[in-house]
């Protein structure tokens, strides 16, 4: 069963508000087996409601790594392990069973293929990936 839920907020116009951000949150939660709170999706729920946006950021992170013959499968695995492990390279290969050197030097190649540090890129490109995985 999908949960979404919004933030808390006093009063009528609160409750609008929490309301609202529960049903915007709603189709992200039919993807989880978890409460879905606003306050963790709303980025993600923005991007949704704005093609301009999702395919930009489609276009400007996800295309460069997919250049490949692996679609970008390695780079993409790697980043998705560096934003789970709040940025950690070590834990990111732990999770991934790899040397740490070995996911160092596929940030490199995220780096190299974005012409710009991934910590410049934070926020888009793991909104960006966020979104992959809704596609």
């Amino acid at each position: 069963m999908a949960v979404a839920v919004g933030e808390p907020a006093e009063g009528l116009a609160g409750w609008r508000l929490t309301h609202r951000q529960a049903a915007v949150s709603l189709p992200i939660a039919r993807s989880s087996q978890e409460v879905t709170r606003y306050a963790n999706v709303m980025l993600l729920c923005a991007a949704l409601g704005d093609e301009l946006l999702a395919a930009s950021l489609r276009q400007l992170y996800l295309e460069p790594l997919r250049t490949d013959a692996d679609d970008g499968g390695p780079l993409l695995k790697a980043l998705r392990a560096y934003f789970a492990s709040d940025r950690n390279t070590s834990s990111a290969a732990a999770a991934l069973g790899l040397d740490r050197r070995t996911v160092s030097r596929r940030l490199r190649a995220v780096e190299r293929a974005l012409a710009r540090p991934v910590v410049e890129l934070g926020p888009e490109l793991e909104l960006a990936l966020r979104l992959d995985r809704r596609g």
